[in-house]
């Protein structure tokens, strides 16, 4: 186990070297689903990728490919998901619902 997280703690840091906006740590996926109510499978058949898959990345037990991330982040944030990165206000990386602003309405 220690080396698994080990290598997850190795995969996020090279991953955010390269494209920091297609990192998603496991916490992050399943909050995600969480807020819009999607299971795995919901979230498979938005995404394209197995629900197996999202499984095994939830549970730390793989390293998932950057186009695969990339597909799970799509899929969400299109379903209203804003991932938020460890360094938007210091409180470490999360998810939030966009909140958009109705159309016509102006302040």
């Amino acid at each position: 186990m220690v080396k698994r997280r080990h290598s997850m703690l190795k995969l996020q840091s090279e991953v955010e070297h390269h494209n920091p906006m297609l990192m998603i740590l496991p916490a992050q996926l399943r909050a995600a689903r969480a807020l819009v109510g999607w299971s795995r499978e919901a979230l498979a058949k938005a995404s394209a990728v197995p629900a197996p898959t999202i499984r095994d990345f939830e549970l730390g037990a793989t390293d998932p490919k950057q186009g695969t991330v990339h597909k799970w982040r799509r899929a969400l944030e299109a379903a209203g998901v804003q991932f938020i990165d460890a360094d938007d206000g210091g409180g470490g990386p999360g998810v939030r619902l966009r909140v958009d602003k109705p159309a016509g309405k102006k302040r």
